[in-house]
């Protein structure tokens, strides 16, 4: 399977704004030197040089042990009400799809055997490839980071897209677990811009976790495109879980940028449409939304479940706090709480 592109040939750029002083404050001066000379991969090979090998963070468990936690920290994350979600799930069905995986929480609490995963953020499509296929390489390309705010700043400036793939992966989970509050944010260029955080040490190197998730990608199909291709392979008796992102305002807050180019109200009417075609295909359909008019409408004559939802990711308090949703089915029923839940 093709992964997501690495891009140049021309070693990794500084980006998002990051100056060359931001860059030299999380290298060694001999990288900040030579990047001011201009020899931008050889500054790479010095921020990326081993420090001493991090703790291994002690990873969050859920009821009767067993490790509910993503892989990342996800705007939108249904981690807190996994267990709603997998008792709303069909008990029964051949294939799972979730094209807007996200932080996956649904995935990874029901691991299901044949899955495919889809996501238009290439560094965290590229991120579950190297799960999937590279795990001890990504566990040692992480261990040669540290959590200081010198080297997230100095992390945060390269160019993924100038990064092998591990290495790529790597910058995207340590960024992940050491910004600001969990949040994922990028500005109109597609850069990741939040600021760093103040997150225990070792939160960010978890190989125990990263082990389990490679366990759950064994048997995924991972791709980077948009949702709607979903529908080329979805057959009857398939489940699909749709999770798209919440437009700005759309149940009265205010949104995140996660992609360039946002999340219209007119891709909602898609995800919809989808609704209804795989629906019609006797696919089995679930969907999580904001409660508000719009999608009451776009999802009239379906069943629909509310639920309230605790969100502790945002750069602000008012964007945090109880938030109302709906989970929208084609299917009737519901299934007792997976084991561990």
């Amino acid at each position: 399977m093709a992964r997501v592109p690495t891009g140049g040939r021309d070693g990794p750029r500084g980006l998002d704004g990051a100056s060359l002083e931001e860059v030299a404050g999380g290298a060694s001066g001999l990288a900040a030197r030579l990047a001011t000379e201009g020899l931008r991969q050889l500054a790479l090979e010095a921020v990326l040089e081993a420090p001493s090998s991090p703790r291994p963070a002690r990873p969050p468990r859920g009821r009767r042990g067993r490790n509910l936690s993503p892989l990342v920290k996800w705007p939108g994350s249904k981690m807190l009400i996994v267990k709603e979600l997998a008792a709303l799930a069909p008990l029964r069905f051949a294939r799972y799809h979730e094209p807007f995986v996200g932080g996956g929480a649904l995935f990874f609490a029901m691991r299901p055997e044949r899955s495919f995963l889809s996501d238009l953020n290439a560094e965290l499509v590229n991120l579950y490839l190297t799960v999937r296929d590279e795990p001890e390489a990504l566990v040692s390309a992480l261990g040669r980071h540290e959590n200081t705010r010198e080297r997230f700043y100095a992390v945060r400036g390269l160019d993924p897209s100038a990064l092998a793939p591990v290495e790529r992966a790597a910058r995207t989970l340590y960024l992940n677990r050491t910004c600001f509050n969990g949040l994922y944010r990028v500005n109109g260029r597609g850069l990741f811009n939040v600021p760093y955080g103040d997150q225990a040490r070792e939160a960010y190197f978890q190989p125990d976790l990263l082990r389990r998730a490679h366990l759950a990608l064994r048997g995924a199909e991972i791709s980077c495109e948009d949702f709607a291709a979903c529908a080329e392979r979805a057959r009857p008796g398939d489940f699909v879980y749709l999770d798209p992102p919440y437009p700005a305002g759309l149940n009265g807050g205010p949104g995140f940028k996660y992609q360039p180019d946002g999340f219209s109200l007119e891709e909602q009417h898609r995800v919809a449409d989808l609704f209804r075609r795989l629906d019609a295909r006797g696919c089995l359909v679930m969907a999580s939304n904001a409660d508000c008019p719009l999608t009451r409408e776009l999802y009239r004559g379906y069943l629909v479940d509310e639920l309230r939802v605790t969100r502790f990711i945002g750069g602000c308090l008012a964007r945090r706090g109880r938030a109302a949703e709906i989970v929208v089915r084609n299917y009737p029923g519901r299934r007792d709480a997976l084991p561990g839940l």
